[in-house]
């Protein structure tokens, strides 16, 4: 799972572990990427808050990306 500062997987890039739970993002999240496979269900919840606070951005499940979030991104929530 990973998180980019640039719109369509542009900028800097960060991953995120799934079944971590709520985990603040050390970048504001532009754009988001599931790169699980569909063998695994894994989904990321993207929050415009710390905290998984906020409004609630996307959901990625496996397979799935975002180019462009309408807001910045703060935090995700990931899940097994």
């Amino acid at each position: 799972m990973c998180g980019w500062s640039g719109t369509s997987f542009t900028g800097t890039m960060t991953t995120f572990s799934a079944g971590a739970g709520c985990l603040n993002s050390p970048i504001p999240l532009r754009s988001v990427a599931n790169t699980y496979g569909f063998g695994f269900m894994a989904v990321m919840n993207v929050y415009s808050g710390p905290n998984c606070t906020g409004t609630l951005l996307a959901t990625v499940r496996p397979g799935d990306s975002v180019p462009f979030l309408f807001s910045w991104g703060s935090s995700v929530h990931t899940v097994i």
